[in-house]
């Protein structure tokens, strides 16, 4: 699109220069050999047709500013081409980046299970005092390894309960995990969508991995990952 401009504005000043005799011929050399440079430029894959233009205004006659005036215009023209070439790329073509929004799903943090703290702080701790596991407030719980997530720290100094998991008895119909659960609509805990019956808490048959084991269940531990 440079060199077609170019070419155009040559031909203009040719019709120019035979209506107008007076016209310097200069002028019209120094419009010619921008048109030889943009030329060469098409012969070459490697050269920037830009830079094939960069006539320098010496080849104009010294004193003659009305060729080193034209030579600027031009040079003007070529460079606002560009740019407009550039701005209206297309959009959707991109840079090679990646899409927005893809690899959002890999910064999500993963929940992790284990036996965690649920805390009584401010209020919060648990709504039902038989099933700490379930209804501990995913807000209640300390980020895994922070002091709190500990045993000792956690029964004393953190003022809470330490939960170790749950004992799950069949999974329900059509599940194959009997220790899925799943946050509850309101978010204040965990509903148990795997098994149908369960022991928590101080059941014997939850205090443990074996005790569970013993009693022909599947030993489960919650999310002790926390959620703001």
């Amino acid at each position: 699109p440079f060199c077609t401009h170019l070419l155009l504005s040559l031909a203009s000043l040719a019709l120019s220069l035979l209506e107008m005799p007076s016209m310097s011929s200069l002028r019209f050399a120094a419009v010619f050999a921008l048109a030889v440079g943009c030329a060469i430029s098409w012969a070459s894959t490697e050269q920037d047709p830009l830079e094939a233009l960069n006539v320098e205004e010496d080849a104009c006659a010294a004193g003659d500013e009305e060729c080193s005036l034209s030579l600027r215009q031009l040079r003007g023209e070529q460079m606002s081409a560009s740019v407009a070439e550039h701005k209206f790329k297309d959009p959707e073509e991109g840079d090679g980046g990646d899409v927005k929004g893809q690899g959002d799903d890999e910064d999500e943090e993963e929940m992790v299970r284990g036996e965690f703290c649920c805390q009584h702080g401010q209020g919060m701790g648990d709504w039902d005092h038989s099933d700490v596991g379930a209804s501990c407030y995913p807000s209640s719980k300390p980020e895994p390894s922070d002091f709190c997530d500990d045993k000792s720290a956690c029964d004393g100094e953190c003022n809470g309960t330490w939960i170790i998991g749950f004992c799950a008895y069949n999974a329900t119909g059509g599940s194959d995990d009997p220790c899925a659960i799943e946050l509850n609509p309101l978010g204040t805990g965990y509903s148990y969508t795997g098994s149908p019956s369960r022991d928590v808490m101080n059941a014997s048959c939850a205090a443990s991995e074996s005790a569970c084991g013993g009693c022909n269940g599947t030993f489960c531990h919650y999310f002790k990952s926390p959620i703001y």
